[in-house]
């Protein structure tokens, strides 16, 4: 008897399986979001794109660069001043996340680095954007 509890006490016992640890998230290094003809409003569909970026800055302790961007309708003046607001109005709701502003910058570009190539007074919604660099 004593020999069988001697055997059961040094058996293997299972061991309860632990989970894995969940993945952790992964984030892109860039996002574009795109805007309406002559608006600088973020639309819900791109606020859930601005949402990804703020849990991409926040999870990763990093910062942000915002460069706004415009089509070539109306004048170079009127776009930098328009893609500035682009930048501004996703910069404010990283800052209303509680980012912190010294980590978020933003710049306008108005019609220059044109996503695709147009002439002068052409609509062409995929220039109407902002890129967010994630650094």
């Amino acid at each position: 008897a004593a020999m069988k509890a001697l055997s059961d006490a040094m058996a293997e016992k299972p061991v309860a399986a632990t989970p894995a640890p969940a993945p952790a998230a992964t984030f892109k290094d860039s996002y574009v979001i795109y805007f309406a003809f002559d608006s600088s409003q973020i639309s819900s569909e791109s606020a859930a794109t601005v949402a990804e970026v703020i849990r991409a800055i926040q999870s990763q302790n990093a910062g942000a660069s915002i460069i706004g961007y415009a089509d070539t309708v109306g004048s170079s003046q009127y776009n930098i001043a328009l893609s500035q607001r682009r930048a501004k109005a996703i910069a404010d709701q990283i800052l209303n996340a509680g980012v912190r502003p010294a980590v978020v910058t933003t710049e306008g570009r108005g019609e220059s680095e044109l996503a695709v190539p147009t002439a002068d007074n052409v609509r062409e919604a995929r220039n109407r954007r902002a890129v967010i660099n994630i650094r």
